[in-house]
């Protein structure tokens, strides 16, 4: 497992607001992660649907990079039998991060990386007051897939583009 990580300075994240930061520059080189920042990103804000977290420049409106966090719940039946043995339900509370991407003119500064440890730890102290057995993730892309499991997140044994990482491995992360 990497060591524990911080936001490089003079970076900040903070949830996404309306009135202070700039969506409309953004664009990381994935068609629909920019397109869900701009467009969707607020409304499900405001529909409690995922909570976005934007990445910027201290004191800059810009958005340099976001990733998105919601609940979420997993089929044990979908988990490896060794995750799964003696889990009392059928489904288990995860938080899945829904999205996560960085500014092309950004990219290649370890920002990701920053964004995922920030990510997983905001998991980790949600986990401390309403249960999150995992962090879940989608990864549809190869490259993608390699980044999270190069930081311990798993394959579920049947979906090859699920990840899940646990709880009690980011306490040791974070």
């Amino acid at each position: 497992m990497p060591p524990k990580e911080e936001l490089p300075s003079p970076y900040s994240v903070e949830q996404l607001d309306k009135a202070k930061h700039d969506r409309s520059g953004f664009s990381c080189g994935v068609e629909d992660l920019d397109q869900y920042l701009k467009r969707y990103a607020r409304q499900d804000l405001v529909r409690d649907l995922a909570t976005p977290y934007v990445l910027t420049e201290t004191d800059e409106p810009d958005i340099v990079g976001y990733y998105t966090l919601s609940n979420h719940s997993v089929n044990i039946e979908t988990l490896p039998k060794k995750v799964a043995e003696g889990l009392p339900y059928g489904r288990v509370p995860a938080t899945l991060l829904g999205r996560l991407a960085v500014d092309q003119n950004h990219q290649g500064k370890g920002l990701g990386k920053a964004l995922l440890f920030d990510a997983l730890k905001r998991s980790y102290e949600g986990a401390e007051d309403i249960a999150s057995h995992s962090v879940m993730v989608r990864a549809k892309e190869e490259d993608t897939r390699g980044f999270y499991l190069h930081y311990g997140f798993q394959a579920f044994p049947e979906t090859e583009d699920r990840l899940y990482l646990p709880v009690k491995t980011i306490q040791e992360l974070v």
